[in-house]
């Protein structure tokens, strides 16, 4: 890691301290300006739009007024203008003005303001369009290349475009072209990601090896690292990691989890280990630790135990409607049950393991709160037999059991009721049998 460090960010550089004069003139010409008046009118909008609203903040360059501002702090920077300077009169209540992410997204290529790399890789609008403009603008022969490498390749386009765009955030967040671009940006490019905690596909996306080769093959050459993996172990998050992802309070339970996922991390491929790290760190006991504060131990009342089988069967889902509104959806969860099966199963592995380590996991083994009722998959109903009986024709219908008699129109018996000594039928369970005595 030593011999390959990330590149600094410094207080200023050219670009950054310019007047706000020199600043539109080298925005709003060539490479900068478009050829449709319009797409070039709303460019103009938007620039003026940001360096209006950095004007009013202390520094000594532009890169200083936007850290003063306090925009990547917020969780949409766009809301923090206010009046005509974000434009709102011509918009739709808390719909923010487009013009000022293209304006912004023109400063950043121009590398007037460098934003931070979590930020970037936080906030998804300035992401859009950041790859192709920085291929128009800032170095349009080394990405032409890079595309170029992609489609002799035969990459999806969509696969291309994410490489694509990690690499230019990385040109967004440090300057430079893509010459510039060191190995230990990358690294802090994983490591950002990781200390983010950001969604599992953003994650993903970011660790895919594919903008790093294209670096290695087409910028760097051989001296560089075969692989950028070999600065995170294996490439796969710990046991540790994957618990972690959510951040749960009790020290204990969360180490329980770690150890049981270790003990089954030999019997299982990575995509089970995460999935049930998920299933059980977000699903059982973070949501437990959401609605039961406090809570540090896997012993807990039959009616915590229900209201948390009733939460994990739906998914609330939250959408924001065309007034700006906050909705809430609730929907079934369709794969409910098997929370309730790895539920179940953690909690029988953990009873008998303590058989034969109790100090280890004899302080773990408890009742558990998932039945085998709840873990099936059959539907509930009145019971029907369809065995061999000795019944007579008119015996019940959902049974073919003997009944007291039947209606006058010769429908259905009112109710079932076999005589004292009478044989069951096959395959009639005595559950069966008190459910029919006792229908209407």
């Amino acid at each position: 890691m030593a011999a390959f460090p990330a590149r600094g960010v410094g207080p200023s550089w050219p670009s950054t301290c310019d007047d706000r004069s020199a600043v539109l003139a080298r925005v709003l010409a060539a490479p900068f300006s478009l050829e449709n008046p319009n797409s070039q009118r709303i460019r103009r909008t938007g620039v003026l739009a940001v360096l209006g609203w950095l004007a009013d903040f202390p520094g000594g360059n532009w890169q200083q007024r936007w850290q003063a501002s306090g925009a990547e702090a917020a969780p949409d920077w766009r809301d923090l203008f206010i009046g005509e300077a974000a434009g709102r009169g011509r918009n739709a209540p808390g719909e923010p003005a487009p013009h000022l992410s293209i304006g912004l997204m023109v400063l950043i290529c121009a590398d007037v303001i460098r934003p931070g790399l979590d930020w970037l890789l936080r906030f998804a609008p300035a992401r859009r369009g950041l790859a192709p403009e920085m291929a128009r603008t800032r170095d349009s022969k080394a990405f032409a290349d890079l595309n170029q490498a992609c489609t002799d390749a035969h990459l999806e386009p969509q696969t291309s475009q994410q490489a694509l765009t990690r690499i230019a955030v990385i040109m967004a967040a440090k300057g430079g072209p893509i010459s510039a671009v060191r190995v230990g940006d990358c690294v802090e490019l994983l490591a950002t990601v990781t200390g983010i905690g950001t969604s599992t596909r953003l994650q993903t996306n970011a660790r895919s090896p594919l903008f790093y080769q294209l670096l290695r093959h087409h910028v760097w050459g051989e001296d560089a690292p075969a692989a950028i993996e070999m600065f995170s172990g294996n490439g796969q998050p710990t046991c540790e990691q994957l618990i972690d992802r959510y951040n749960i309070k009790c020290r204990p339970v969360r180490d329980v989890l770690v150890d049981y996922l270790r003990e089954r991390q030999m019997a299982m491929d990575f995509s089970s280990l995460q999935r049930t790290a998920y299933l059980l760190g977000k699903l059982f006991w973070a949501d437990l630790e959401a609605h039961q504060p406090g809570i540090d131990s896997l012993k807990f009342s039959s009616e915590v135990a229900a209201s948390w089988k009733k939460r994990v069967m739906t998914r609330a889902r939250t959408s924001t409607s065309a007034n700006g509104e906050q909705i809430q959806r609730t929907s079934a969860r369709l794969d409910g049950r098997s929370v309730f099966s790895a539920v179940r199963a953690f909690y029988l592995d953990l009873a008998e393991w303590a058989d034969d380590d109790p100090a280890r996991w004899g302080p773990w083994a408890v009742r558990c709160p998932v039945s085998a009722t709840d873990v099936s998959h059959k539907k509930t109903g009145w019971p029907v037999n369809h065995a061999r009986t000795n019944a007579p024709a008119n015996g019940c219908r959902c049974c073919r059991r003997w009944s007291r008699g039947c209606r006058p129109n010769g429908h259905a018996p009112v109710t079932c009721s076999p005589p004292a000594n009478a044989p069951l039928p096959v395959n009639f369970s005595p559950l069966q049998a008190k459910l029919c005595a006792a229908r209407p």
